[in-house]
């Protein structure tokens, strides 16, 4: 099959395509061009820099005639600034939009991911931030796309996913650099629930829609929910290192909203926790 992944060079697109390129696919990979740095020259798949006009891009995207386009691309900023306002727009609104026109009316199936942080908060289900806003908006848009019948969508929710060579600023890192730098942290929500689901398991799921070519709106949740500080102590009895020096009082944020998304039909996770991260720990021994 021919497939199109874009935020080619970040943490799921990497796995995406490796995934792909294993099983025989023609893989086109979409990224800044900050993402051709330190390439994998090994990957037999192309990469297109994702540069102005990004029409242009779309326009190459929809000549290459894929099967699939696997939409992994964002721009996450939690606390924002001026400055930050239009690449937050281009990378998790317009680039989609452009690219879900491009291949409108065609058979080509639509793969968007998109995040917990858009219906947060519990009372309301309102985004968190305007990146999720932003990534909120272009759900809508791509819902849009599949019920006027111009195009095959899935939109798939991811929570807290985690797994080896993760380089983003998120918990399961962060609580392994502790324990490798011995810089202890304090963590302000120690009860708040985690859904931790393994890189994995979502590319089970995202192999499930390219069989099935499901559509609709359908989460990718773990088994059973964690806390922080559960994950923390887990970390520590693998480590065998103290990583958390002071628990702070913050309460936690209660969100049931991941409980009213439907589960992606035929789909459950099977990774354990626990042995992922000790294969964690253990690829950080091996790179010290």
């Amino acid at each position: 099959m021919r497939v199109v992944v874009t935020g080619a060079t970040g943490f799921l697109g990497q796995r995406l395509i490796e995934h792909l390129e294993l099983n025989g696919h023609e893989v086109i990979g979409v990224a800044g061009p900050s993402g051709f740095k330190g390439r994998d020259e090994a990957s037999s798949s192309q990469l297109w820099a994702l540069e102005s006009p990004l029409v242009d891009v779309a326009t190459k995207v929809a000549l290459f005639q894929p099967e699939f386009i696997l939409h992994c691309a964002n721009h996450y900023i939690f606390h924002h600034r001026l400055s930050d306002i239009e690449l937050m727009i281009d990378a998790n609104l317009r680039f989609g939009l452009l690219l879900l026109e491009s291949v409108a009316g065609t058979p080509t199936h639509f793969i968007n991911f998109s995040s917990f942080f858009q219906t947060f908060d519990e009372r309301t289900l309102q985004p968190n931030s305007l990146y999720a806003i932003l990534k909120q908006s272009f759900s809508d848009v791509v819902a849009w796309y599949s019920s006027t019948s111009l195009l095959s969508t899935t939109d798939l929710v991811l929570f807290d996913v985690y797994g080896l060579g993760d380089l983003r600023d998120r918990i399961v890192p962060r609580l392994f650099a502790a324990a490798r730098t011995g810089k202890e942290l304090t963590v302000n929500s120690p009860d708040a629930l985690l859904n931790l689901c393994h890189v994995d398991d979502v590319i089970s799921a995202v192999d499930l829609v390219l069989r099935t070519r499901t559509i609709g709106r359908w989460a990718l949740r773990s088994r059973s929910l964690i806390t922080v500080k559960e994950l923390a102590r887990m970390i520590e009895s693998i480590t065998g290192r103290c990583i958390v020096s002071d628990w702070g009082q913050k309460p936690p944020h209660a969100d049931s909203s991941q409980n009213k998304i439907p589960t992606l039909p035929g789909w459950s996770p099977t990774i354990e926790l626990r042995q992922r991260l000790e294969d964690y720990w253990n690829s950080e021994l091996r790179s010290e």
